[in-house]
Order: structure tokens, then sequence, then C-alpha cells
């Protein structure tokens, strides 16, 4: 759980200056497995 936090807060903390993270690490990385499987 404290991974799924670290991770989410990271890409809250790029969002400021890259808008494709702004959905944070976790939902970037299940996004593009969930692409690949499709």
């Amino acid at each position: 759980m404290k991974f799924l936090v670290r991770n989410n807060l990271l890409g809250i903390y790029y969002n400021q200056g890259m808008h494709f993270l702004e959905i944070g690490w976790c939902g970037y990385i299940y996004l593009y497995i969930y692409r690949k499987k499709s």
C-alpha cells in the first residue's frame, strides 16, 4: 500500500511539469499494461 501511495505522490509531483504523468505512475503503468493486453 505504501508503494502505491508513494508512486501516486510522485505522479502528482511531476504533474507540475509533465501532463502525461497527471494520473500518477501507478495509473500510467496500469494503462500501459492494459493497452498491451487489449
